[in-house]
């Protein structure tokens, strides 16, 4: 697990990784950050990444709406991508 942020250059202390223009599968998923829907978004989207041929993704979660901008978790939003490495 990492946190990763965009810069645009490198960052005293901190590993650089740079992730190339991938293809893979993007799932959105809405609602609180409860390990029941980290848990049932995942085993969603592996499942369907596998079906189809996708078997090692790299994992990334990129939250969109955050509890710092919207109160409301209905409102929460995690885009969810499996890549091809």
């Amino acid at each position: 697990m990492a946190a990763a942020f965009p810069v645009s250059g490198p960052v005293n202390g901190m590993t650089m990784v740079s992730i190339p223009e991938s293809k893979g599968y993007k799932l959105v998923m809405t609602g609180a950050y409860s390990m029941d829907n980290f848990m049932n978004a995942h085993m969603a989207i592996s499942k369907h990444a596998a079906e189809n041929g996708l078997t090692e993704p790299l994992a990334i979660e990129e939250y969109i709406v955050t509890p710092e901008q919207e109160a409301d978790s209905n409102k929460w939003v995690t885009n969810i991508y499996y890549l091809h490495k």
